[in-house]
C-alpha cells in the first residue's frame, strides 16, 4: 500500500558546543527512512539553528512505515575531520498510521470502502535530542505528515488502522462489538552488543545499534499481532503488552500479548455507534467471512440499525457509576428483547468463535470458551484474556489464581533468528494454565500475563492468570442510551451489588486434586466459598467489600549451589516447588494476620543469581462479605523447654495486639473473628489426610529461627492512616466524587549488597514502602495505586528492588485542617516552597474545590456523559502533560486516543563518580525518558498517557571502572482528556 511520509526541519535549540574555539556548533540534520537519506544545510555558528527546510519525500508501503522508525540525526559538521554527533531523534510513525477522527470515506461502485487520512496523522513540535552517552542535548522542532491510502490488495503483510491499547480494560469511549480472544506473537534476532564488530566500534554505535534494533522488533512484533486481530475480524488489540527478553548470547526475543477485539466508539446524544475503522477492516480481511462482513460500509450500517446494539460490551457507561469497564448492553426495546435473547445461538468451545454474519440480529459475536476442549493438538487459539476488569455479569465464578513455570536452558537453541523453539516453550506453558483452569471448572484464563527470568543460560518461563467462568449470553437492563447517565447507578448497583455468586466456587469438592477448606457463603447462605481467594484481577463492582483494601506483600529468598548450564538449570527446577510453596504460606498467614479473606491484583517476580532465588508476590488485600471471616493464626512449638513456651507467649501475645490494630487500621472491627483450636496431628495421620482432609493453615509451627523470621515478617508496618497503600488501578475504600488535588506518577530504585536471609529482603522492600511514604508526605491524605514491583539481581552480587505507582492527592473538606497539615509539613522541609504553594493556593482558590456527591451533580445539570470515571479535578488546567499507569485519568474525560508509544531507550556513562554516583545516573535519566515521552506526547495533540509502564529497568554498574550502562522502556496510551471541576 503506497505511502508517503513528509517532513519538515525547522529549527533547534539549547544544542551543545561542539567548537571548542568559537564556542559553538554548525549544525545540521540528516533525516532518514528505510534506505532513504536527506541533509539539511549546514546552519554555521550558532546553538540555536533555524533550517526551516523544503519538506522530505519519503515513499514506501504500510509494512516500511509499521516496521521502520523515521531517524533523525543532528550532526556538527567539520570540514577537516569527520562530522561529530549530536544526537538522534527517532520517530515510531504507528500512530500517525491510525484513522483521523475527522477521516474522509469514500467508497467505489463495488462498495469497498476507501478511507485516506485527511488532516489528522501530523505530529508536530519540539522534541528532546537524545544521546546515549550525554543523555540530551537540546530539542529539535519537527513537523512530520503522513498521508496513506487503503488499496484492495488483500493478501499485504500490513495491519495499519489497528488500535493498539495498553489499558488492560475497555478504553474509555468505546464499546466491545465482538471478542475474538487470545493474540501473541515472538521474533527473535541477534544483540548487537555480542556481536564481533561491537568489539571495534565505539559504545555509542553500538548502543544506538541496539536502540533502532528494538524500535524494528517492536514494530514487527506489533504489525504481526495486527495481521493476527485483523484474522479474526478485529479491529483493536486491547490489554496489549510487549516484553523484551535480552538472552546474552543467544540474541534478543520480543514478545507480544494482548486481546482482540472489535471497538466501536459510543456516541452521546443518541447517535449510532460507530466502528473505529470499518474501511480499514475491510482491506486487510482475509478470510471470505471478515470481507463479506466488513468490507461494505452500506451493509455494515443497516445491520447495525438492525441490531440495535444488542449485546455490545461498553467501556464505562458514565464516570460515576464504577461500572468502568466492558459492559453488555442492549438498546433493543422490551418487548423485542426476550425474542432475541431466545435466538441467540450460542456455540460453547474452545478456539471456536460463533458462526453468523456481523449484520445477523439474532445473535451475540462472542468467543465463547468452557471446558470442553478441541481435539486437535495444534490449536492456535486459548482461552486466554490479557483483559483485568469486567463489567457485573460478564463473569459468573472465579475460580483463583493458575500458574505454570518451566525451567529451560538457552544453550539448546540452535538457529537464534528462529522463534520456533521459543514459541514451543510458550505453548507448553499456555496449556498448562489451560490445564489447571479446567481442573477449577473454568472456561477462561483472565487477567493472563506471561513473564522470564534469565541468567546466564538459564530461563524461567511463568504464565498466570485467574481461572473464571464466563456468562456470554448475559443482557444487562439499561436504556436505549446505551447506559449513559448518572440515573442508571442506582438500577445498576441494586441488581449486581448483591450478587455473590463470583465467589461460590465453580468446581465440585471431590473433583479437585488437592485439599479444600470450604464454607457456606455469608450473603446467600447457599452456595460453597474457599476460605480465602487469589486473583490476578481488579475486583469486580459487584462484589461488597468491607473496609478498605491494603497492600500485602511476601518476600522469600532461597539459596542454591554455585553450578553452571544443564545443572544449574536442574537446581533452579528443583528449588521451585519449595519456593512457591514457602510464598503461598506466608501470604496465607499474612492474610490472617490483617484480617483480610481476599487479594486481587496479585503478582509474582522472581530474580535469579549465581547462589539467590528470590520471590516477591504483591497483592491488594481485601475482605470481601461473601468469604468467611479469617481464623486467628496459632502459635505452637514441639519444644518442652520453659523459655522456649514464654518465648512463645510473648510473640502469641504480639500477633494478637497485631491483628487487632490491623482490624482498626482496615475499618473491619466490627467483622466477628473465628478462632481456630490447635490440632495435633501425628504423622501417620498427616500422610493419610494429605488428599482427603482438610488441614488448618492457621497452625504456625515455630521450631527454628527461620520459622521466627517468618513470625516476624508477619508483622510488617503499615503507613499512616491517612496514606492508603494499593497495588489494582480500582480505587478501593475511597470516595470516588471528591476532587483530586494532584496526580503524580513516581518511581523508586533501591540497590544494595545480597542478602542471604529473607528477613534482610522484608527490610529492604519495607524500607522502600516507608521511603516512598515519606517523600510523598507533602500530598498527604493520598491513595498509592497501580504499584509494580521487579526484583532483579546482577553479576556483581548486588540486589535491585523497583518500585513504580501513582499518588493521588486527595482534598481535604476541612480548610483549616489543611493548612495545620501544610505548615507541619513545611516544618520538616529544608526549603519553604513558597512559589508553588501560592501557585496551589490560587488554583484550589479559583476553582473552589469542594466535595460534591451524586446528588448535588444532578442537581446541578451536569450531563453524566461528561464526568470522569473517577474523582473530580481542582483545576480546569493542568500544567503539562499527566502520566499515569491507570486506564483513566483522575478528575478528566478523556476525549480521543491518539495511539500507542514504546520507546527503548540506552544511557550508558563513564564518569559516574563526576556525576555524583550512581544515584543521579539512573534518576537523570529517568527523567530524561520521561521528558522524551511527554515531548512526543505534546507533539502529537495529546495531553495525558494512561497505562504508563516501565516494563523494563536493566542496570549495569562497574564501579571500578567508573562506568554504568542503564537500559529502560517505557510506554503507554496517548491521549486527549479534558479536566471536570466540581464548579463545572
Amino acid at each position: 500500500m503506497p505511502g508517503k511520509v513528509k517532513v519538515k526541519i525547522v529549527a533547534g535549540r539549547n544544542l551543545p558546543v561542539m567548537d571548542r574555539s568559537s564556542d559553538t556548533t554548525d549544525a545540521f540534520v540528516e533525516v532518514k527512512h528505510g534506505e532513504v537519506t536527506y541533509k539539511t544545510d549546514v546552519f554555521r555558528k550558532s546553538l540555536n539553528p533555524a533550517w526551516n527546510s523544503e519538506w522530505f519525500r519519503f515513499e514506501a508501503d504500510d509494512l516500511e512505515l509499521q516496521d521502520e522508525p523515521l531517524q533523525v540525526r543532528i550532526m556538527d559538521y567539520d570540514a577537516y575531520s569527520a562530522n561529530d554527533a549530536v544526537g538522534k531523534v527517532y520517530i515510531d510513525l504507528n500512530p500517525l498510521l491510525l484513522p483521523s477522527v475527522g477521516a474522509r470515506q469514500s467508497t467505489n461502485s463495488d462498495m469497498l470502502t476507501v478511507s485516506t487520512t485527511a488532516g489528522g496523522s501530523v505530529m508536530s513540535g519540539w522534541v528532546p535530542i537524545f544521546d546515549t552517552m550525554h543523555g540530551i542535548r537540546g530539542e529539535l522542532n519537527i513537523i512530520v505528515k503522513v498521508e496513506l491510502f487503503s488499496d484492495l490488495n488483500r493478501f499485504r503483510q500490513s495491519s495499519c488502522g489497528v488500535h493498539f491499547f495498553c489499558t488492560s480494560e475497555v478504553p474509555e469511549g468505546y464499546k466491545i462489538q465482538f471478542l475474538p480472544g487470545f493474540v501473541e506473537e515472538l521474533v527473535a534476532n541477534d544483540d548487537p552488543e555480542y556481536k564481533w564488530i561491537d568489539k571495534i566500534r565505539t559504545p555509542r554505535a553500538s548502543n544506538e545499534a541496539r536502540q533502532l534494533l528494538f524500535m524494528k522488533l517492536s514494530g514487527e512484533v506489533r504489525r504481526k499481532i495486527g495481521l493476527k486481530a485483523l484474522e479474526l475480524g478485529a479491529n483493536a488489540v486491547i490489554g496489549y503488552k510487549q516484553l523484551f527478553d535480552l538472552e546474552g548470547e543467544s540474541g534478543i526475543t520480543v514478545r507480544g500479548i494482548g486481546t482482540a477485539v472489535t471497538l466501536a466508539r459510543i456516541q452521546t446524544e443518541g447517535h449510532l455507534n460507530s466502528q473505529i475503522s470499518p474501511g480499514n477492516i475491510s482491506q486487510v480481511a482475509n478470510s471470505p467471512r471478515n470481507s463479506r462482513e466488513n468490507s461494505a460500509g452500506k451493509e455494515t450500517r443497516s445491520s447495525a440499525e438492525g441490531r440495535g446494539g444488542e449485546g455490545w460490551l461498553d467501556s464505562p457507561p458514565n464516570p460515576a457509576t464504577n461500572l468502568h469497564s466492558t459492559l453488555w448492553t442492549s438498546a433493543t426495546p422490551k418487548h423485542n428483547r426476550d425474542h432475541s435473547i431466545c435466538n441467540k445461538a450460542v456455540e460453547m468451545d474452545i478456539g471456536t468463535s460463533i458462526s453468523g454474519d456481523s449484520g445477523s440480529s439474532d445473535k451475540i459475536q462472542m468467543r465463547t470458551l468452557t471446558n470442553k476442549v478441541s481435539d486437535s493438538p495444534d490449536m492456535n487459539e486459548y482461552p486466554f484474556l490479557t483483559m483485568t476488569k469486567f463489567s457485573p455479569g460478564f463473569l459468573s465464578h472465579l475460580g483463583g489464581m493458575v500458574s505454570a513455570k518451566s525451567v529451560k536452558l538457552l544453550e539448546e537453541l540452535d538457529d537464534r533468528e528462529d522463534g520456533d523453539t521459543r514459541e514451543s516453550w510458550w505453548t507448553e506453558i499456555r496449556q498448562e494454565v489451560r490445564s489447571h483452569a479446567r481442573a477449577l471448572g473454568c472456561n477462561v484464563i483472565v487477567g493472563y500475563q506471561e513473564r522470564t527470568v534469565i541468567w546466564d543460560d538459564v530461563i524461567i518461563l511463568i504464565g498466570s492468570g485467574t481461572g473464571a467462568v464466563s456468562n456470554v449470553s448475559f443482557v444487562l437492563d439499561l436504556d436505549s442510551s446505551g447506559g449513559q447517565g448518572m440515573n442508571n447507578r442506582t438500577i445498576s448497583e441494586g441488581k449486581s451489588m448483591n450478587e455473590c455468586h463470583l465467589c461460590h466456587i465453580p468446581y465440585s469438592e471431590s473433583s479437585v486434586p488437592f485439599p479444600i477448606k470450604l464454607g457456606r457463603c455469608n450473603v446467600c447462605e447457599r452456595g460453597k466459598v474457599p476460605d480465602i481467594l487469589l486473583t490476578t484481577i481488579e475486583p469486580p463492582p459487584q462484589l461488597e467489600i468491607i473496609g478498605r483494601g491494603g497492600l500485602l506483600q511476601a518476600r522469600v529468598l532461597k539459596l542454591k549451589k554455585d553450578l553452571k548450564n544443564e545443572n544449574n538449570a536442574r537446581e533452579v527446577s528443583d528449588l521451585l516447588p519449595f519456593l512457591e510453596y514457602e510464598l503461598h504460606r506466608q501470604i496465607v498467614n499474612k492474610l490472617k494476620v490483617n484480617g483480610m479473606n481476599a487479594i486481587f491484583g496479585l503478582q509474582v517476580n522472581l530474580a535469579l543469581g549465581d547462589r539467590h532465588l528470590v520471590a516477591i508476590a504483591t497483592g491488594t488485600a481485601v475482605y470481601l462479605a461473601a468469604l468467611p471471616a479469617p481464623a486467628v493464626p496459632q502459635l505452637t512449638s514441639s519444644s518442652n523447654i520453659l523459655s522456649d513456651q514464654n518465648y512463645l507467649t510473648k510473640v502469641q501475645a504480639k500477633l494478637m495486639d497485631k491483628i487487632q490494630a490491623n482490624k482498626d487500621y482496615y475499618g473491619i472491627h466490627d467483622v466477628n473473628y473465628k478462632e481456630d483450636s490447635m490440632v495435633e496431628l501425628d504423622d501417620s495421620v498427616n500422610d493419610m489426610e494429605l488428599s482427603t482432609g482438610n488441614k488448618d493453615t492457621c497452625v504456625l509451627e515455630v521450631d527454628d529461627n527461620e520459622d521466627a523470621d517468618i513470625v516476624e515478617g508477619l508483622l510488617d508496618v503499615k503507613p499512616p492512616k491517612d496514606v492508603q497503600i494499593i497495588t489494582v488501578k480500582t480505587p478501593i475504600g475511597v470516595d470516588t466524587s471528591q476532587p483530586v488535588s494532584a496526580c503524580q506518577t513516581f518511581t523508586l530504585v533501591a540497590r544494595g549488597r545480597q542478602t542471604h536471609n529473607s528477613r534482610d529482603l522484608g527490610h529492604a522492600a519495607q524500607n522502600l514502602i516507608v521511603s516512598a511514604c515519606f517523600k510523598l508526605r507533602k500530598l498527604r491524605p493520598c491513595l498509592l495505586s497501580s504499584l509494580q514491583w521487579d526484583v532483579k539481581m546482577d553479576e556483581d552480587g548486588e540486589i535491585q528492588l523497583y518500585l513504580s505507582g501513582v499518588v493521588l492527592q486527595l482534598q481535604l473538606q476541612d480548610s483549616k485542617v489543611k493548612k495545620t497539615e501544610k505548615k507541619k509539613v513545611e516544618a520538616d522541609l529544608m526549603f519553604n516552597l513558597e512559589g508553588v504553594h501560592h501557585e496551589l493556593d490560587h488554583n484550589r482558590a479559583c476553582d473552589s474545590g469542594d466535595n460534591i456527591s451524586e446528588a448535588d451533580v444532578l442537581r446541578k445539570g451536569l450531563k453524566a456523559s461528561r464526568l470522569p470515571q473517577y474523582f473530580l479535578s481542582t483545576q480546569r488546567e493542568v500544567f503539562g502533560i499527566n502520566v499515569t499507569p491507570q486506564p483513566f485519568l483522575p478528575g478528566a474525560k478523556i476525549e480521543q486516543h491518539l495511539g500507542n508509544l514504546n520507546f527503548f531507550f540506552i544511557r550508558e556513562s563513564t564518569s559516574i563518580r563526576e556525576i555524583g554516583g550512581i544515584s543521579s545516573f539512573v534518576q537523570g535519566f529517568m527523567s530524561e525518558v520521561l521528558g522524551i515521552l511527554r515531548s512526543h506526547v505534546a507533539a502529537l495533540g495529546g495531553n495525558a498517557v494512561i497505562s504508563f509502564f516501565m516494563s523494563e529497568c536493566v542496570l549495569s554498574h562497574s564501579p571500578h571502572k567508573n562506568q554504568a550502562q542503564c537500559l529502560i522502556n517505557v510506554g503507554g496510551d496517548c491521549v486527549h482528556a479534558v479536566y471536570v471541576t466540581s464548579a463545572d
